[in-house]
């Protein structure tokens, strides 16, 4: 009991000490679409929007750089994350336990809400990131689902 304890307020204080997310160091507008710039331990980092409903989901594509490295954060929300070039090697805290894992094209992962979790790409990377609900921290659509008649704005 001592020890379930102990690891509780370690990741307790973890959780406390960490910054929610990268951040942000350039919004940018191509073809339509908007594209966020976050600040990595480093190489690149940039997220295009596909999908924002206002509450309930957001759906951005992403690029990470070879080499670069996404430090330890956490979401309010539920993350999926799914793979369609490159690498990820993903690091994440689950029940007080870290566990690594290998993520190529086709695979995917679930983050729970608050669950730390890093990532390093050896090589260019991009994988389609969904959470539920909608991230403050991803780029918003400019065309959303919204409103009381949920059609496109």
């Amino acid at each position: 009991m001592q020890d379930e304890l102990a690891r509780l307020k370690v990741l307790h204080d973890e959780l406390g000490n960490l910054p929610m997310f990268p951040e942000l160091i350039e919004t940018l507008v191509r073809e339509d679409r908007n594209v966020f710039r976050y600040r990595m331990e480093e190489g690149v980092s940039e997220a295009t929007d596909l999908l924002t409903v206002p509450g309930l989901i957001s759906c951005a594509d992403w690029f990470n750089s070879a080499g670069a490295k996404f430090g330890k954060h956490a979401h309010k929300e539920k993350e999926w994350l799914l793979v369609y070039v490159g690498e990820i090697h993903l690091w994440y805290i689950e029940c007080g336990v870290e566990h690594h894992k290998v993520l190529f094209p086709g695979d995917s992962h679930y983050n729970n809400p608050r669950a730390v979790h890093w990532a390093e790409f050896p090589i260019d990377t991009r994988y389609l990131a969904i959470t539920i609900p909608d991230s403050p921290d991803w780029p918003k659509a400019r065309r959303s689902i919204g409103g009381e008649d949920g059609k496109w704005k």
